[in-house]
């Protein structure tokens, strides 16, 4: 209870801290803490760190010298072995990483001289302190650490306006950032150190442009999607306009078409956790009016066997959506693991073991081959794996 109170007061609740202090005062009553006092220790201790986030040396010592005045054993960081209660030495620590982090805010605008002058303040209450916690080794250089931080916020100013579509300012970012920092990687997301400015802005714009088909595919407004993918291939002809699926997709039309039914089936996913069985049928009655391609329709009638199982309507699809599917794509791995999951549930052992070997032989991912192959030897000893608390991790 008491630490209960403690926490309660460090973040700020202090009626509640005492409550606690006192609840536990009354449990023993040889409890060694003053519930009044113990709670105006901590406030004046929270005063002092809401001082020292703001960078307020002198103010944060003498709340937390007030603090130590009502409380001698206050431990000012419960977070380390041992008891905190030295005022200065905890003030200057934690001064110095609000003003690292004020380098920071001031590095985001642009003012290297700004992030200097604050990492250096920090260096003179902590001389080691750790001025980037984001790059490997103990870095102490003012200099260097400010005109990172500044060249890693111009690149970010540059991937925002690229994916807003403004190329050239873009590249200005860029090349402001490269001016700081000549080796800076300008896309960490991609393997290796991208340093082509024109190339990482152009490969920004593209995916800009395929982040808005696909939203305004997902909302069915399915002319305009097309265009923003081939506004995106006409900045990267070879750029795949769905990396969401295997091989490289380059047709908007079809994709365009891919993002809408994805939206369709998460719709009918909903409206199945709802208990809207007869809702989701519609929703996927719809995706079938579309003509989509075989692949495709496979795949919302293999969505709609697996989460209709999952949610309890496995009798009304194990011999509709679960069939269909498998004979649109028999050899569907994924598709065959959702039937042999339905399989499972009403009983036909024989054949969820089958589907299942056709997922264990074509995976490459460990875990789930090691799941599925469980499963078959649970309903191979006639025993059905799937319990209530496996179906609700599924």
């Amino acid at each position: 209870m008491v630490t209960a109170g403690e926490t309660s007061a460090r973040n700020g609740n202090f009626e509640d801290a005492l409550a606690k202090f006192k609840t536990a005062k009354k449990w023993d009553s040889k409890l060694d803490i003053n519930p009044q006092v113990k709670t105006d220790s901590l406030r004046l201790e929270f005063a002092g760190r809401e001082l020292a986030d703001k960078g307020d040396y002198d103010g944060a010592i003498t709340k937390f010298k007030q603090a130590k005045q009502r409380n001698v054993k206050i431990d000012f960081d419960t977070d380390t072995d041992g008891v905190q209660n030295d005022p200065e030495k905890v003030a200057k620590e934690l001064v110095s990483k609000a003003l690292v982090q004020q380098a920071r805010e001031i590095a985001d605008k642009g003012d290297v001289d700004g992030a200097i002058a604050k990492l250096k303040q920090a260096q003179q209450l902590n001389a080691k302190i750790v001025l980037d916690y984001n790059t490997k080794g103990v870095q102490t250089n003012p200099q260097a650490v400010a005109k990172k931080l500044v060249s890693q916020a111009l690149v970010q100013q540059g991937k925002d306006l690229a994916t807003q579509g403004n190329f050239d300012g873009a590249v200005a970012k860029f090349k402001q950032a490269q001016k700081l920092d000549a080796k800076i990687d300008l896309d960490t997301d991609t393997d290796g150190v991208q340093t082509n400015i024109q190339a990482v802005a152009k490969d920004f714009i593209s995916k800009g442009f395929i982040a808005q088909g696909k939203q305004l595919a997902r909302q069915n407004d399915i002319s305009d999607a097309v265009a923003k993918l081939k506004q995106a291939q006409r900045i990267q002809p070879k750029v795949d306009i769905n990396p969401d699926i295997d091989g490289v997709q380059n047709n908007p039309e079809k994709v365009a078409q891919d993002f809408y039914i994805a939206a369709l089936i998460d719709q009918a996913k909903e409206q199945l956790k709802q208990d809207e069985y007869s809702k989701a049928v519609v929703i996927y009655k719809k995706i079938e009016n579309l003509k989509p391609t075989k692949e495709n329709l496979a795949k919302s009638w293999g969505s709609f066997c697996r989460q209709a199982s999952l949610q309890g309507y496995v009798k009304n699809v194990i011999n509709d959506a679960c069939e269909k599917a498998v004979k649109l794509a028999p050899n569907n791995p994924y598709i065959r693991d959702s039937r042999g999951l339905a399989r499972a549930l009403t009983g036909n052992f024989q054949g969820a073991i089958e589907d299942f070997q056709v997922f264990i032989e074509s995976t490459n991912d460990a875990e789930k081959k090691a799941q599925r192959e469980a499963w078959v030897k649970d309903l191979q000893a006639g025993n059905n794996p799937f319990t209530p608390e496996v179906l609700e991790k599924l």
